[in-house]
């Protein structure tokens, strides 16, 4: 068997007979390495890339503008612009709600996050020494006009992680304070079980589930379905019993139960046969249902050094069928501005006591003017807010919720709804 060898390509003869000059074969061998550059001879696999013509955004951009502080007049919008890995921009408004123009500010703050630092900064100079930062006004923006505002902006890095907010603002030599936040509208479960029983009496537990907003001071209430259960001992928190009624009041170590948290209590009892399990359920007046309250109470800031019934407002001139429950809640601030509401006492015309605690669920009684008492003990001070009921035989009506607070009243109070 015989193989015959074919060798493939251009000879130099065949090149030859192409072309008889020198420089048409020079263009010929040029021409052949063009082609074997295009087809990728040579080289297998070869793939051009194109850069992209667009750079990419990997910021976070955000958009929430939040009230940081604030004085009588005056306030503070902080907004985060832009967000990434070790970096942000930020937006800094301020607004004078004063009948009388700024001329010119200098405004301070302290940035938590200690390796913050600022990098740039428009619409004003500033100045920085470790976690303390000074912005002043430029002569184009220095006056704030009563009923206006100005911004400014800043770029920083930071060591990453959670961002957080600036905090101890000082606005031209004066210190601001932080607004105080909104509460999320309150939402609970409770999960009851029976550990133990015998004839005469059970051991219980509760776990109290917060559905909502964080809560500090907590008032748990519910009723038993029948006569002849007492609560004999009861753990984790303070409890006070008017027949069927149980209310049960945090201890100072677990008055707050965060959002999604939970607050456990226990509790011996005897009984006389019947129902064990108690129904109604409600923590600061609002039902267990997993639902938040409706109406939500207002959740306006009080001052220092006094108490106020809440939803008062609320409450006034509406209707309420004899034999229905109105639920009133109220806030308490000592001295030193500390949120003492798990203190309340709430005590009715004859200064029987009715319950303790940030809520009271009170039960309208027929043909009867009532005036409930909030009350709280300030060292020897005592500080009190009231709201009139008038009953009769189809409604009750809540009357006008004293806004205002007061010492002590030594006369009879006065009904504001009387008939």
């Amino acid at each position: 068997m015989s193989v015959t060898k074919r060798r493939v390509g251009l000879s130099s003869r065949s090149l030859g007979e192409m072309g008889h000059t020198w420089w048409q074969r020079l263009g010929l061998w040029i021409s052949i390495f063009g082609i074997l550059i295009v087809t990728g001879c040579g080289s297998p696999n070869t793939v051009a890339v194109t850069p992209p013509t667009e750079s990419i955004d990997t910021s976070t951009s955000v958009s929430t503008s939040i009230r940081i502080a604030e004085s009588p007049g005056f306030a503070i919008d902080y907004r985060v612009t832009s967000q990434w890995g070790n970096g942000f921009t930020a937006e800094v408004t301020l607004h004078n709600s004063s009948a009388e123009p700024i001329p010119a500010w200098t405004l301070n703050w302290t940035f938590p996050q200690t390796q913050t630092q600022i990098t740039n900064l428009w619409n004003g100079t500033h100045s920085q020494s470790g976690s303390q930062v000074t912005v002043s006004n430029l002569s184009h923006n220095s006056l704030i006009p009563a009923g206006g505002s100005i911004n400014f902006g800043f770029q920083a890095s930071y060591p990453g992680g959670d961002l957080t907010t600036p905090v101890e603002f000082v606005f031209n030599g004066q210190p601001l304070s932080q607004p105080t936040p909104t509460p999320a509208a309150l939402a609970c479960l409770v999960d009851y079980s029976i550990s133990s029983s015998w004839n005469e009496g059970f051991v219980a537990n509760l776990t109290i589930r917060n559905l909502g907003g964080s809560v500090t001071g907590w008032t748990l209430g519910f009723d038993f379905p029948t006569d002849g259960v007492t609560i004999t001992n009861l753990w984790n928190g303070t409890v006070t019993q008017t027949g069927r009624t149980i209310q049960v009041t945090n201890l100072d170590w677990n008055k707050t139960i965060p959002a999604n948290g939970t607050a456990s209590v226990g509790f011996q009892a005897a009984h006389q046969g019947g129902s064990l399990t108690p129904t109604g359920f409600r923590l600061n007046g609002v039902p267990c249902t997993g639902q938040p309250a409706t109406p939500i109470p207002s959740t306006s800031p009080i001052p220092a050094n006094s108490i106020i019934i809440l939803n008062a407002p609320e409450i006034e001139g509406i209707p309420y069928l004899t034999g229905q429950t109105i639920e009133l809640y109220a806030s308490a601030r000592d001295a030193n501005n500390q949120d003492i509401s798990s203190q309340i006492t709430w005590t009715n015309t004859e200064g029987e006591n009715l319950g303790t605690g940030s809520n009271l669920s009170y039960q309208a009684q027929a043909t009867k003017a009532e005036t409930v008492t909030a009350q709280i003990s300030l060292g020897s001070n005592i500080k009190t807010a009231q709201v009139s009921l008038t009953a009769d035989s189809k409604a009750v009506r809540a009357a006008a919720a004293q806004g205002v607070l007061f010492d002590v009243v030594l006369h009879p109070p006065i009904s504001l709804t009387g008939r």
